[in-house]
């Protein structure tokens, strides 16, 4: 498989390297230090966004079914002018549930959007709604912030997250890796190296097994979130340390829609081929390095 990735790799035709800067849309994900008092006033918002996009959901199917058409973002912003004091939401909150549910209609947990003009950031600290939320503040965040969002995880915890755009800088990678993606090597390189980790499915399987068979939701949950965060922190790292001495990327077109109808279905969702290859895919782009499926 290796030398076939190599051979793919010699066919690609290069891409010259843009001499501009390069800029990529990035999201800064921090979460809250949510108290009580706060995590109660989030749990309204929540519900009164919610409340918002349900009636733009009823509303655009309305629309669909007398006149076969789809509301758009500025016809719900003015079906909902003047009820962000009744809801006790921004003005600019209800116009971004608007946009956002014209942009998507599908449904959202629970998710607080707002712009960059009605929150104040000091440090680790954000303004909102006449409250000030304190976050754990892992990195600096860029000046040129887009959007704003608040939103809630499986176990209850609420981030922030700041749509941001940045300049990124390019590598100074000379090599062409083809990648062959596996179950028991998750990773395996045309240059020889291999990444491999232990599959965490199988490893918490008993404890959540335990957890689900006597009702405890919450443990259940929690062990759940711990596997996805466990393969999502492996894969930024297996990504990151790839690209570190990549000019281009090419990795192979592996599609887990028809092994996990196989009993090697736990394995295929442990290996988490899309999300890595998600992380490639921006990453390289974002650091100018050619990136190809084959």
């Amino acid at each position: 498989v290796r030398h076939h990735l190599q051979h793919q790799a010699q066919a690609v035709p290069r891409y010259e390297r843009k001499e501009e800067a390069l800029e990529q849309v990035r999201t800064y994900k921090f979460r809250l230090k949510d108290g009580g008092s706060r995590r109660k006033f989030l749990n309204r918002c929540a519900s009164a966004v919610n409340f918002v996009w349900n009636y733009c959901n009823e509303a655009s199917f309305e629309q669909l079914k007398k006149h076969s058409i789809w509301l758009n973002a500025n016809d719900l912003q003015k079906l909902t002018n003047g009820v962000g004091k009744e809801l006790g939401l921004h003005s600019q909150v209800i116009q971004q549930v608007c946009k956002e549910y014209a942009l998507r209609r599908s449904s959202a947990k629970k998710w607080i959007p707002f712009t960059n003009q009605n929150v104040k950031v000091d440090g680790d600290c954000i303004k909102f709604g006449k409250k000030k939320f304190k976050f754990w503040k892992s990195r600096e965040i860029p000046e040129n912030v887009r959007t704003v969002s608040f939103n809630e995880d499986s176990q209850g915890r609420w981030y922030a997250n700041f749509v941001c755009i940045v300049n990124m800088d390019e590598v100074v990678g000379n090599k062409e890796i083809g990648i062959d993606l596996g179950l028991k090597t998750q990773v395996t390189l045309s240059d020889g190296r291999k990444f491999e980790r232990e599959n965490q499915t199988k490893k918490y399987a008993d404890k959540l097994a335990m957890a689900q068979r006597a009702g405890k939701k919450y443990l259940a949950k929690k062990i759940s979130a711990k596997i996805a965060n466990m393969r999502k922190d492996w894969n930024h790292k297996a990504a990151n340390q790839i690209l570190k001495e990549a000019k281009a990327i090419f990795v192979g077109d592996v599609s887990s829609v028809k092994l996990v109808k196989t009993n090697m279905a736990k394995s295929v969702l442990d290996a988490s081929w899309c999300q890595l290859k998600s992380m490639l895919e921006y990453k390289a782009k974002g650091l100018g390095i050619d990136f190809k499926e084959i």
